[in-house]
């Protein structure tokens, strides 16, 4: 665990806290926290800053996307103190842009919105390739939580610019989501849908439950009058897939 292999990371930490994200995506909760939990154990016990932000970056989002928005946000917030404090720069995008999220949720308008705006542009400035399309992502979820749909769509339309030139198709589930949640925001019912439809394909082609029950969840809240059938459909398969997760009762 303790071994670094010649990398500044510790890649018992680095591994954990990775595997717990993929898990997030497809859903899968329980092993999510167990992977997470192992990571800021070891990172804790053996790491350094650079690790112990690791693990708290994964342990926090999997707590905090369970629904325990205070622990989770706490544990983000010592993620980011520590950014600050040990000048562990690289990592203050991705850790800004998931506390914006968690703040969002919590509705907690003021912190989320500085955060985000914190958060793109440190990702700008640092020309981070490898985390602009993770920080695009929380980033349009927060703007979307707030109700930013114009923000929401910007930010849609940048990642989803970004994914088809590294073609990261998981991420590209995600921009389509948040360019389908927008426009449903700015009731472009049509367009929306279009949107939602072609993120649904990708998700269930990676089997990415979380985003695909998101974009259920909203493709049952466009209601147009020739496909009522549908939306309610919608409703209930984003319901059974949020309780298969274990995350809505």
């Amino acid at each position: 665990a303790g071994e670094r292999s010649g990398m500044f990371s510790l890649p018992s930490v680095v591994s954990r806290g990775w595997l717990a994200w993929s898990q997030i995506e497809l859903g899968l909760f329980q092993p999510a926290l167990e992977s997470a939990t192992e990571a800021a154990e070891i990172a804790d016990s053996l790491g350094r800053p650079f690790d112990q932000v690791q693990g708290l970056l994964a342990l926090g989002a999997v707590v905090m996307l369970r629904g325990d928005l205070a622990g989770g946000t706490d544990m983000l917030q010592r993620a980011y103190d520590i950014c600050q404090r040990m000048e562990v720069h690289i990592l203050v995008p991705r850790v800004a842009a998931v506390l914006s999220y968690a703040h969002a949720r919590k509705g907690d308008a003021e912190a989320a919105r500085a955060l985000a705006d914190s958060a793109l542009r440190e990702t700008d400035n640092m020309n981070l390739a490898a985390m602009r399309s993770i920080c695009l992502r929380w980033i349009g979820e927060a703007h979307l939580l707030l109700g930013h749909a114009n923000d929401c769509l910007d930010v849609a339309e940048r990642l989803l610019a970004v994914c088809r030139s590294t073609q990261e198709a998981g991420n590209e589930a995600w921009a389509l989501y948040l360019k389908g949640a927008a426009l449903s925001e700015k009731l472009e019912a049509d367009l929306a849908v279009d949107a939602l439809d072609r993120a649904a394909t990708l998700a269930r082609s990676l089997s990415m439950r979380l985003v695909l029950a998101h974009i259920h969840d909203r493709r049952g809240r466009i209601i147009r009058a020739d496909d009522r059938d549908e939306a309610e459909t919608s409703r209930a398969t984003a319901a059974d897939l949020y309780r298969e997760m274990g995350l809505r009762d």
